[in-house]
């Protein structure tokens, strides 16, 4: 959906945040969703677009493969922190608790979404 938008518009910004999906499905290593994002932070780079990638919040579910979804999206973000400049990288993942998201406990919440907003508008700031 992305790279159709990057077609028609002209963004200031772009920010980058998904991964979760591809993290939880464990069809593919981490390494693959940051190749992803790397590839369409790339795509906007190319179009002269100012762009950011979010780190990929964590996951609160009774599943049993919980945690391993959560080491997955820890080298996912570890990934994130090396190859993306640090002032370009959003926080999702360090601040979030269980109470930030709904009880599926994989889609965030408005107390989570707040704190989202907070971090883009730091990092904007800075920007």
């Amino acid at each position: 959906m992305l790279a159709i938008g990057l077609a028609f518009t002209s963004p200031d910004v772009v920010l980058l945040a998904l991964g979760t999906n591809d993290v939880i499905s464990f069809r593919d290593p981490p390494e693959v969703a940051v190749d992803a994002l790397l590839a369409l932070r790339g795509r906007a780079g190319a179009a002269d677009i100012d762009t950011f990638i979010a780190t990929i919040p964590p996951i609160y579910t009774s599943l049993k493969e919980n945690d391993e979804v959560n080491r997955s999206i820890d080298r996912a973000n570890a990934m994130l922190a090396e190859r993306v400049p640090a002032d370009r990288l959003i926080d999702f993942h360090s601040n979030m608790t269980q109470e930030d998201f709904d009880s599926d406990g994989i889609h965030i919440n408005q107390s989570g979404q707040e704190k989202r907003a907070t971090a883009v508008e730091r990092a904007l700031a800075n920007r």
